[in-house]
């Protein structure tokens, strides 16, 4: 669902938020929904994982990898 300029100009003059306080917002709902999301990758990955006889470096270096992957894609998104 897409909005305009306006309809966002108007949003912020009626509930009395600034752009960039919009953005700050933002930002950290989306870090926050981003580091849930890690998270529930590594529990899963773990849980996958312990069931067989895993390479400890090998399972870090995974889910490092899938974390820096998260991070810098919602780095370039905002």
């Amino acid at each position: 669902m897409a909005y305009t300029s306006e309809q966002a100009a108007a949003f912020e003059s009626a509930t009395g938020a600034s752009f960039a306080e919009s953005s700050i917002f933002f930002n950290s709902v989306l870090i926050s929904l981003v580091l849930i999301f890690s998270i529930i990758i590594v529990v899963a990955a773990y849980k996958a994982w312990s069931k067989e006889r895993i390479d400890t470096a090998q399972f870090f270096n995974t889910i490092i990898g899938i974390i820096l992957l998260i991070l810098v894609t919602t780095y370039l998104i905002n």
